[in-house]
């Protein structure tokens, strides 16, 4: 017998991996079927299915997981919130790559234009009005991020470049990304505050690309 809309759209979320990500456009039906079938499994606590934000959910562990109730990374969720652009920014930016020992008590992340409505009150968005961040990815947003604030930090520059090429900075990064050398640079020319030093210190970082650890 075929599957109801319902049974398909309830299977299709609940046999997706434990801490995974998902928009609810992505679920099969129709938004009739798909709707309510999400506001079923988000109020049933032990399905671990959790909304975050308007179409953002986190498929968590069901109850009698060794790692229920463990709660979503909202820095994570910011970030697919945030869209084209996004990166983690400032303090944020700095701790992840351990360019810095000084762990914010925020998540700081940067986002093109009007930040959307945070999905948790610890994640706090920066705007920025470079557009050719839109061409990059989390990684290399990131990057730039963490060298535009590199002054704040107490580790010397030649610390954490060399962070950067030994893979200690990407391993600390909750996803993989290539980072593009051109891409990067490109994009530095015309950030809100760039400068000559800004610019040697992105060109630092992007030779030593070629240079990295495997990560």
């Amino acid at each position: 017998m075929a599957k109801s809309e319902n049974a398909e759209a309830r299977d299709w979320i609940t046999g997706l991996e434990p801490g995974t990500w998902f928009w609810s456009k992505n679920v099969p039906g129709s938004r009739q079927i798909v709707h309510p079938v999400l506001s079923r499994l988000h109020d049933d606590k032990s399905s671990g299915v959790q909304r975050i934000a308007k179409g953002l959910y986190w498929r968590g562990w069901p109850e009698g997981h060794e790692c229920f109730p463990l709660p979503p990374n909202y820095g994570i969720g910011g970030l697919l919130l945030a869209g084209a652009g996004a990166g983690f920014a400032d303090w944020t930016a700095l701790n992840k790559l351990r360019w810095t020992t000084q762990r914010p008590c925020k998540v700081l992340i940067s986002v093109l234009g009007t930040p959307p409505k945070s999905p948790h009150p610890t994640v706090v968005y920066k705007s920025r009005k470079n557009q050719r961040r839109s061409e990059l990815n989390w990684t290399e947003v990131t990057i730039l991020e963490a060298v535009g604030a590199c002054w704040m930090t107490e580790e010397p520059w030649h610390e954490c470049l060399e962070r950067f090429r030994n893979g200690i900075s990407m391993r600390r990064l909750p996803w993989q990304a290539r980072i593009r050398s051109e891409k990067l640079r490109w994009a530095a020319e015309t950030e809100d505050d760039v400068s000559v030093e800004s610019l040697h210190l992105v060109q630092e970082v992007s030779s030593a690309v070629g240079e990295m650890a495997a990560v």
